[in-house]
């Protein structure tokens, strides 16, 4: 069995609760647009508020997708199967989404995700203080080749239950916020690929001549946060995030069936998208 079937039989299994949950107000998306560059034609979902004319700047999401919200699965299928291009919203009132239905996880993707952000910072109004990078599953192995590319585009980056596939020295070098998230028992990656992403940037820093000290004190501030977050196993706990986090009424119930593997995306965005990035 090859990676991308073991990868769709461990979404289906991880993200069981997600795909009604995730499909609410996609109607606010343009769907399906068009994005041609030098790395190839990339397709996306574009939220922009109602209020933007451009007269002052906006924050911008990119969001990469792992294997369920890929193009050929289908137009739209990032956001059944995906919170964040949602959630960030609740902490960022003035900010544009962009949902990227890439391809696949590899440099190709990775180069057009540079691109179509450097495109809409040229061509729509944005502060270049608030530029977030988010990516899930295979969508955080493509956000590892971006910040290979061009970490210092944004503000900060999510990375969500994956493994690490790029060269993490530019963005040590740039020194681009980093949050680093996963399960335990992630039913695919485990947390072990995380673990090691984490020391091998501890360790870039150190060569770079940081002392202990002052690696734990960028991991502490608003300019550096790097860390691995293993969410509890029991159901109960799990839930008990969910309401914890501000989570309206209807979206979790009460003894939700969640999967050991499963990471709350609403958790994971109260650290990336506060508009004062206080958690980085």
């Amino acid at each position: 069995m090859n990676k991308s079937m073991i990868l769709a039989i461990a979404l289906l299994m991880t993200l069981s609760m997600g795909a009604s949950a995730a499909a609410e107000n996609t109607q606010e998306f343009r769907m399906d647009q068009v994005f041609k560059s030098e790395a190839g034609t990339c397709h996306y979902n574009l939220y922009v508020p109602d209020d933007y004319d451009g007269s002052k700047p906006y924050a911008l999401h990119i969001a990469l997708p792992g294997w369920e919200g890929l193009y050929f699965q289908g137009v739209g299928e990032d956001l059944r199967w995906e919170y964040l291009p949602f959630e960030s919203r609740n902490y960022v009132d003035d900010m544009i989404v962009v949902a990227a239905q890439l391809n696949d996880w590899g440099e190709t993707s990775a180069r057009q995700a540079v691109a179509l952000t450097e495109f809409f910072l040229s061509e729509y109004n944005i502060d270049p203080d608030r530029v977030f990078i988010t990516g899930y599953s295979g969508g955080g192995e493509t956000l590892s080749r971006v910040m290979e590319l061009k970490p210092e585009f944004y503000t900060a980056a999510l990375f969500v239950s994956s493994q690490w596939d790029g060269d993490p020295q530019p963005l040590v070098v740039a020194r681009t916020p980093l949050y680093l998230f996963t399960a335990e028992h992630d039913s695919y990656y485990g947390s072990e690929p995380v673990s090691r992403a984490y020391q091998r940037i501890h360790d870039l820093y150190a060569e770079a001549g940081l002392t202990e000290e002052e690696i734990d004190s960028l991991r502490k501030s608003r300019n550096m946060f790097v860390a691995v977050r293993n969410e509890p196993k029991r159901t109960g706990e799990i839930t008990r995030l969910y309401q914890a986090s501000g989570l309206r009424s209807g979206r979790v119930k009460d003894g939700a069936q969640v999967a050991a593997g499963d990471v709350p995306n609403f958790i994971r965005a109260g650290a990336l998208f506060s508009s004062s990035c206080s958690a980085l």
